[in-house]
């Protein structure tokens, strides 16, 4: 029987004549009114144990699981209580038999709060459509709208601490604490509606409106003396004089030891300029002992005033008349190189780097001992291979893309053919590789011989493609179809007695299956018995068997015989009838008696069927 939720329960008493068990029509046979009671009271249970708490939950971390003795039917407006197993530490859920994780809701549709709801407690909800709303008042953290009224307030402290509020008087609100246990010594805080004093423990707090002439509070003094007395730096006898109360120049001081400072700042026609101490205890770009920080250059002069150097704090650079020395030897620069003086590398050894802005050259083997030759540059890196005489013959480049590039050029310098190898990991290669041995890719071998040795993946299939193809095709040349997921398939140009249990058959002329031939069927011949002879032991319906005891009306079945089934019936009362569907939803009658009589029908293979109406007193299904 369905819920009390249900469409057909109804409230007009005369209304609730649906097919039994979720109605009554009358006219029933005695046994059948033991059945529609049972349902009632099931129905009647089920309500009582939704709507009161009898069923604990379980789940855990806010997601709550109640599992009835039967799924209950939920829908709008339906109410449910049970007892929390566990209390919730943020927004809730509640997943009802199966019927989904549905939100627990405050009554506004807002999300429950944590500790609303309490291990323990009973928590009752309504399902509004799509979520449950909570109906209980949340034991923790309760959240209120609105205005909340109190004659009197008192809240006790796990530690014994007790905090109350209440009215004193009729102008004025005391909040005080206290000791659980001893209320008679307690700080109070007395706030008068009318804007009277403010007193903490019968004191007077003091505050913009109270202050001043005649208060009663020294305040203005500090210990005992006016400001005006420490406005007098001759009063100051400890402490440190802060950098406000200096002078702001310096001139003319006369300073007879050493001065430190976190910094010195130079101030000039612009900018900032200082000399601070550097980032850390090193020599390099990173960490250095000393910081020279200018707004644009720094001029050096000799004892004259002569300017003999400038340094650009901008772009780094030093221009100076007499040039740069390393270890009293000149540096070589644009200002003092004379290519006929410059150092002949021919045969001799350089050590240490060589840069250049452009190409370096050379008629002679280039050969680097123990070092690198780096190519640093935005675009792409290139290492050309020319000719004595200049021409182009090859070119080795890394391009911005992350490839490695080989390109090769003719005796003309004309550009041949290339070989990439990617980031990804592919080559490309412009024309054939050639190997004089075996070549290697991933875990097969490509051996010269034309042969593919398997290995990993494809293992399975043999060792080798040369062993795979000499299994799979004859001295003939012809091979053996293998079936989906098993082995090899072998077809015998033989004639064989007897009758296949399989045969081979298909429908769209690419796709072959295998038929059971006991499911071939002739026309009419299901219903013509033996074609051998007329004697009815060997006739399709082999036997009627009085199934009563096993269906019940209204109750669908499935014809999964593999033949058409005849079922007949007898009734004590009008209205029976035979109804058959194909999907076990859509239902058409093929037959019904109007009168006290029985029904018959012959159901499809693979059909369901029912029967409705009452009093069955016969009921018989073909046997085969």
């Amino acid at each position: 029987m369905v819920d009390y939720i249900n469409s057909k329960w109804t409230e007009t008493d005369a209304n609730n004549t649906a097919v039994a068990p979720d109605g009554v029509q009358g006219g029933y046979n005695p046994n059948l009114i033991a059945g529609i009671i049972h349902a009632m009271k099931g129905a009647a249970k089920r309500d009582f144990v939704n709507s009161n708490a009898i069923y604990t939950s379980t789940g855990s971390n806010s997601a709550y699981v109640l599992t009835y003795e039967k799924a209950p039917e939920i829908s709008k407006g339906v109410p449910f209580r049970f007892w929390a197993n566990h209390t919730n530490t943020g927004a809730a859920t509640l997943n009802i038999n199966g019927f989904g994780s549905r939100s627990i809701l405050e009554p506004d549709g807002s999300a429950v709060l944590a500790g609303q709801i309490v291990s323990g407690t009973t928590v009752a909800v309504e399902y509004d459509g799509t979520n449950f709303r909570l109906m209980t008042v949340p034991m923790g953290n309760p959240s209120f709208s609105g205005v909340l009224t109190a004659n009197g307030s008192s809240m006790v402290n796990s530690n014994g601490t007790s905090l109350t509020i209440q009215r004193n008087g009729t102008n004025a609100i005391d909040i005080e604490a206290f000791l659980t246990g001893n209320s008679a010594t307690k700080h109070a805080i007395d706030l008068n509606r009318y804007g009277g004093a403010v007193t903490i423990n019968g004191h007077t707090a003091w505050h913009a409106g109270n202050d001043g002439a005649g208060s009663g509070s020294d305040m203005d003094l500090l210990d005992g003396q006016h400001g005006s007395f420490y406005q007098n730096a001759s009063n100051l006898n400890d402490g440190t004089i802060s950098d406000g109360r200096l002078p702001s120049s310096m001139a003319g001081k006369t300073f007879t030891s050493q001065i430190g400072a976190p910094s010195y700042q130079i101030n000039g026609a612009a900018g900032t300029n200082l000399i601070t101490a550097g980032p850390g205890d090193g020599a390099t770009w990173a960490s250095h002992n000393i910081k020279f920080q200018g707004w644009y250059g720094m001029g050096m002069y000799d004892h004259s005033g002569n300017v003999n150097g400038v340094y650009n704090f901008r772009d780094g650079s030093w221009e100076t008349k007499g040039g740069f020395k390393v270890n009293g030897q000149s540096v070589w620069g644009p200002w003092n190189f004379d290519p006929n003086s410059k150092f002949n590398i021919t045969g001799g050894t350089i050590w240490g780097s060589i840069y250049a802005t452009q190409d370096i050259a050379t008629n002679a083997n280039l050969g680097v001992n123990g070092g690198n030759i780096n190519l640093r540059t935005d675009g792409n890196r290139h290492l050309w291979f020319q000719s004595a005489g200049g021409t182009t013959r090859g070119l080795v480049y890394h391009d911005n893309n992350g490839s490695m590039n080989i390109q090769l050029y003719n005796n003309g310098g004309q550009y041949l053919r290339r070989m990439t190898f990617a980031e990804n990991g592919e080559l490309y290669v412009q024309g054939n590789i050639v190997s004089d041995g075996n070549m290697r890719i991933g875990s097969s071998t490509y051996q010269t011989d034309g042969n593919i040795l398997f290995s990993g993946g494809m293992a399975n299939l043999g060792p080798s493609l040369h062993q795979v193809l000499g299994a799979k095709i004859t001295a003939e040349g012809r091979s053996y179809p293998r079936r989906i997921g098993g082995g090899d398939i072998n077809f015998h140009w033989s004639g064989q007695g007897g009758q296949p249990e399989w045969l081979w058959g298909g429908n769209d002329g690419t796709n072959m299956y295998v038929y059971n031939a006991r499911n071939f069927h002739v026309r009419y011949a299901d219903n013509a018995g033996w074609a051998n002879g007329s004697d009815t032991t060997n006739s399709i319906i082999q036997t009627l068997k009085d199934v009563k005891n096993e269906r019940s009306f209204g109750a669908s079945y499935h014809n999964n015989t593999g033949r058409d089934l005849y079922v007949f019936a007898g009734s004590y009362a009008n209205g029976m009838g035979i109804e058959i569907s194909g999907d076990n939803q859509n239902w058409v009658s093929i037959a019904n008696n109007g009168h006290n009589w029985a029904v018959w029908g012959l159901i499809p293979r693979n059909w369901f069927y029912r029967i409705g109406g009452n009093g069955v007193y016969h009921w018989y299904e073909s046997r085969y």
